[in-house]
């Protein structure tokens, strides 16, 4: 029995999501300076450690910094949400609540041999790529708005110029690139201009004006912790 339209049009009208995102390196220091910063724009946020809700008993974090697992979590809770009714919440349908806002970050990691043997131009370990993603309905202005302003808050911590060189013979590539979807943290910067042979995804470095900014309300503080292991 074929469906009548009734049954068609709920299908069809399936609300459409899209994403704001950018590329990431950012070590522990620039995951907290980042938490400082949005809880400066936004009191009430969440962070949670790799769980894609919040629900009840599920640990909050005070920082990004504090996660454990690969991924972590930031909500921008809706009046009167409570852990409790999260559970009973969709998303994904035309007559829903509004979605809350949110976003996630795939975390950086120390690599140590770039996946295989090999004669890298870099000094071991790199940081590798993360990914932070911002995700909402095309009909929810609100978490548009939030994913929007996520994204001018990560320039506070980070920068997208870089210095590109080739990782098997340490080439300059480019002096001086600007990167439209890529971006890191002042502390990963930091770390990489303390020796001339590391690099960022093995093969970004601090471009030559670059300098650590120390005036910085978000890194005021927090030191350096969280650095690989020599």
């Amino acid at each position: 029995m074929f469906p009548i339209c009734s049954d068609i049009i709920p299908l069809m009208c399936e609300i459409r999501f899209t994403h704001r995102w950018r590329f990431v390196y950012l070590t522990k220091v620039d995951e907290a300076a980042f938490s400082r910063a949005l809880r400066e724009r936004f009191p009430d946020i969440l962070f949670l450690d790799d769980e894609p809700q919040p629900r009840p008993g599920v640990r909050l974090l005070d920082s990004l910094d504090q996660g454990s697992a690969t991924m972590v979590y930031g909500y921008l809770p809706l009046l009167g949400w409570t852990p409790e009714g999260e559970a009973e919440r969709t998303y994904n349908r035309p007559d829903a609540p509004r979605m809350r806002p949110s976003f996630r970050i795939w975390r950086c990691k120390w690599d140590w041999d770039g996946g295989g043997p090999a004669n890298w131009a870099w000094d071991p370990p790199t940081l590798t790529e993360g990914k932070i993603i911002a995700t909402y309905r095309r009909d929810d202005p609100e978490s548009n708005e939030f994913g929007r302003i996520v994204m001018q808050i990560l320039t506070k911590i980070t920068v997208n110029n870089f210095r590109i060189e080739l990782p098997h013979t340490g080439h300059v590539y480019n002096e001086n690139r600007r990167m439209r979807s890529t971006r890191a943290g002042h502390d990963a910067l930091r770390w990489c201009s303390e020796a001339p042979a590391r690099m960022l995804g093995g093969c970004y470095r601090p471009h030559a004006d670059w300098r650590f900014p120390v005036k910085n309300p978000y890194y005021q503080g927090l030191g350096i912790f969280g650095r690989p292991e020599e």
